[in-house]
């Protein structure tokens, strides 16, 4: 997947730590929600700031929960419904959208998404497609090459698979941050609330700590990836 990006730091996350640990975090967010956007921020801050070596991803999700708190937080008054069908239009366009810049590589892709957060979530403009296509002209994208892969079978599918990788996590509120541990694919950590730089740090050293101490005591988990994303906890 293009939206993947692993970002090496050639020294243990833990001085005290003597095995070589790859992180893996995946922040499930909705492109419309403020604090999605906030949580973005944070992990992006991290990201330059800390010494582990990390593979993250930014995923846009939702769904009808998800959808009903953004219309009342956004105080849409007008028919449920309409209401509703309008919030998810938009959502999944800027997905889409997104999806079709990451093609263009990560950082562009990155660069686009929170583009468009600043424009419709700071600046609380009125969505449209023409200022969709301005935001990826201003963010340096070749537009051509853009709006193909903007409308191409291959960014819906992209999307599915991230829709498929959210109920395989158990996602069902946004922002959620999802973190496993290369040596220790058993379990999970997922987080849905304080997600600050400073509190993935903590986190990613508590995790480093007891993965550690289950392999300094021979005890290894053999399981793949995901294979268990109900043993995540809060």
């Amino acid at each position: 997947m293009l939206d993947n990006e692993r970002v090496h730091r050639y020294a243990p996350h833990s001085s005290k730590s003597a095995h070589e640990h790859l992180f893996e975090l995946f922040l499930f967010i909705n492109p419309l929600d403020e604090e999605s956007l906030e949580a973005e921020k944070e992990l992006l801050h991290f990201i330059e700031q800390s010494k582990a070596n990390v593979y993250f991803r930014l995923i846009c999700y939702h769904d009808y929960p998800c959808i009903q708190a953004l219309r009342q937080k956004l105080q849409r008054t007008y028919h449920q419904t309409e209401a509703c069908n309008e919030l998810f239009s938009i959502i999944y366009q800027m997905a889409l959208a997104y999806k079709a810049a990451l093609f263009q590589g990560k950082k562009p892709g990155r660069k686009m998404l929170l583009a468009m957060q600043h424009y419709f979530v700071n600046e609380k403009h009125p969505y449209s497609t023409d200022a969709m296509l301005q935001i990826a002209k201003e963010n340096g994208l070749d537009t051509d090459m853009w709006l193909e892969d903007l409308h191409s079978d291959r960014v819906k599918r992209d999307y599915q698979e991230d829709v498929q990788l959210a109920h395989q996590m158990n996602i069902t509120v946004q922002p959620s941050l999802v973190i496993f541990d290369s040596l220790n694919f058993k379990y999970g950590l997922k987080v849905e609330e304080s997600i600050t730089a400073s509190d993935i740090e903590d986190l990613l050293n508590d995790f480093e700590a007891s993965t550690d101490e289950l392999l300094d005591t021979d005890v290894k988990s053999h399981c793949p990836l995901h294979a268990l994303p109900n043993h995540s906890y809060h």
